[in-house]
């Protein structure tokens, strides 16, 4: 699983122990931290969590207003790939980029009674967000850097297959 003359794009012992901590920190903490922010949730909207309890809810609908309402992440940190102008604000190539997302979904702008738990709201009131997104998309390099995560992901999945052939006696 480590770089060799044979294996040229193979991942680095670094890389491989970047990617696997990045994997399970990435989705056992959002994971348990999505769960235990929706249960604190619940509890203190009593009136939810007796919807939930009685069927009342669509889940889809319930997934993505847990996620508004104290989601996992907080915080995304980009980069940008050239300077570009939002709501004023001049943003230059390189400079770090902060979307405050537990901000955002909070924007009384953005949603009636941002304070509440509403499983039942409306989809098209979800994230707050997408108004920077779509702002600062060309200029940011969230893109690319996705891209690049998936191939990484691709290569370790393949270097995995292919070390679990060679300790099961596989070709």
């Amino acid at each position: 699983m480590t770089s060799s003359p044979q294996e040229p794009m193979a991942l680095s012992e670094a890389e491989l122990m970047a990617t696997c901590t990045l994997m399970l920190f990435g989705g056992h903490e959002t994971t348990a931290n999505f769960i235990a922010n929706g249960v604190l949730a619940l509890l203190r909207h009593p009136e939810q969590l007796a919807a939930m309890r009685e069927d009342r809810v669509d889940m889809k609908l319930a997934l993505e207003e847990f996620m508004r309402y104290d989601g996992p992440g907080k915080t995304v940190v980009r980069v940008a790939s050239e300077d570009f102008e939002f709501e004023g604000q001049q943003i230059r190539k390189g400079q770090r980029v902060f979307l405050m997302l537990s901000v955002a979904n909070r924007d009384p702008l953005a949603f009636e009674d941002a304070e509440l738990l509403k499983l039942d709201r409306p989809w098209e009131a979800r994230s707050a967000m997408d108004r920077a997104v779509r702002a600062g998309r060309e200029a940011l390099d969230a893109g690319q850097v996705g891209e690049d995560f998936m191939q990484l992901l691709q290569r370790a999945a393949a270097h995995a297959r292919d070390a679990v052939k060679r300790a099961a006696g596989g070709a």
